[in-house]
């Protein structure tokens, strides 16, 4: 069953990065980019889809319990040799690595690393930052599960 429903995340993020959805604002990938790329550049963030409030056959997205739905996702590239900034997340927040090998510092936590081709659902109150030790870059899309007034990203 778990292996079903990650299947079915993966093949819906796929849809989105295929272009299906609309585009997500410039500025919401300029305001997650700039949490993930506090301390370097380099990082990039490409908008692929957000906020819809409708489904592909016009149904509003909602929560159980009626909670309007929010959902953004976003293509981000971690170069070579570097990192993200140390941040958090205010949603649910489902990855899947497109490419490369993705390390995540969790300090006190540990390392976890995740290779292309596995998804996972990132930790929200515990500090962490993705990191590229890999000699190519790392992609990964991120589809944040948001809702009105919540944060997707929250740097230090």
């Amino acid at each position: 069953m778990k292996t079903n429903s990650i299947r079915t995340l993966t093949l819906v993020a796929l849809i989105m990065l295929s272009g299906f959805s609309v585009r997500a604002s410039e500025g919401e990938a300029a305001s997650i980019e700039q949490a993930y790329s506090k301390n370097e550049n380099l990082v990039s963030v490409r908008s692929l889809f957000a906020e819809t409030p409708v489904s592909a056959v016009g149904e509003q997205i909602v929560y159980p319990g009626g909670t309007p739905a929010e959902i953004s996702a976003v293509h981000i590239t971690i170069p070579p040799g570097h990192k993200t900034s140390w941040h958090k997340h205010g949603v649910p927040l489902f990855i899947y690595v497109l490419s490369g090998v993705l390390e995540v510092d969790y300090a006190e936590k540990g390392m976890r690393t995740v290779e292309a081709g596995f998804a996972f659902m990132e930790a929200m109150d515990h500090r962490h930052r993705g990191i590229n030790n890999g000699t190519d870059p790392v992609e990964v899309l991120a589809v944040y599960m948001g809702a009105k007034d919540a944060e997707n990203v929250i740097g230090d």
